[in-house]
């Protein structure tokens, strides 16, 4: 085991093929030790944040009219929906300095960390990447 496989403050553990599971345990430390880390978290396992307002059914004056969902504009985020935003981004940021260039040409086009995670998960488990 070597300094990079172990990370540091201000950088996640590198995955070695023979370490999943201790860089799994690793990286999510990493993550738990950053500012927005529950948002990071919710990132890797739920996906990134889904973004909705409701339009309609909510003037006195017009007829009632069936409430429909929209993803909401940017430029009505909230500054708790801009952090959300931004721990997707941090989560997928970390992910790919984490994993070596090999398994980086694998996943770097997936659109969210949850994708990344997950695909590294079964790389490691599932085929002969895991192994050395």
């Amino acid at each position: 085991m070597d300094a990079l496989s172990m990370g540091n403050d201000s950088r996640p553990p590198i995955l070695r093929r023979d370490e999943y599971v201790m860089w799994k345990n690793r990286f999510l430390n990493f993550l738990e030790s950053k500012d927005n880390s529950s948002a990071m978290l919710e990132s890797l396992t739920e996906g990134p944040a889904q973004l909705w307002m409701v339009l309609g059914g909510d003037d006195e004056n017009e007829p009632p009219v069936d409430q429909v969902k929209v993803p909401k504009p940017v430029e009505l985020y909230t500054e708790e929906d801009r952090l959300r935003v931004k721990a997707d981004l941090m989560a997928k940021t970390y992910l790919l300095q984490a994993i070596p260039n090999d398994i980086y040409i694998l996943i770097d086009s997936m659109d969210s960390a949850k994708e990344m995670w997950d695909e590294i998960r079964k790389l490691m488990e599932g085929t002969n990447l895991g192994l050395k």
